[in-house]
């Protein structure tokens, strides 16, 4: 996947948290679908993988019967983990944001 991708989608996934109405469980819940097509292998740096690698598994931890273990997971979560994880994605939103801004800057010569 293209950094461009990944910035797009993740923008997507800062302003579903940051912009929804809905309680910051639902707004994860809306966060992680807007990305979760993406794999870690998607990113070309090491610690970012490994960042979306825990938000990932902290997100689809708990399996419950018919409903998606996205929204059983969220379901179940306090309000401080969610945070944590909010978090987690605004900062790895960050990072991406960073690596886009550098790639395509001009350099100077």
């Amino acid at each position: 996947m293209k950094l461009t991708e990944l910035y797009e989608k993740f923008m997507v996934a800062v302003d579903v948290l940051a912009t929804s109405p809905a309680s910051l469980q639902k707004r994860l819940e809306g966060a992680y679908r807007s990305f979760m097509d993406i794999e870690p292998k998607d990113f070309d740096d090491e610690e970012m993988q490994t960042t979306f690698e825990q938000i990932r598994s902290r997100l689809t931890s708990v399996q419950h019967g018919q409903i998606d273990s996205l929204a059983a997971t969220c379901r179940q979560m306090s309000d401080q983990e969610a945070a944590e994880i909010a978090d987690f994605i605004f900062g790895l939103f960050l990072r991406i944001v960073e690596k886009h801004h550098s790639s395509s800057s001009p350099t100077p010569s």
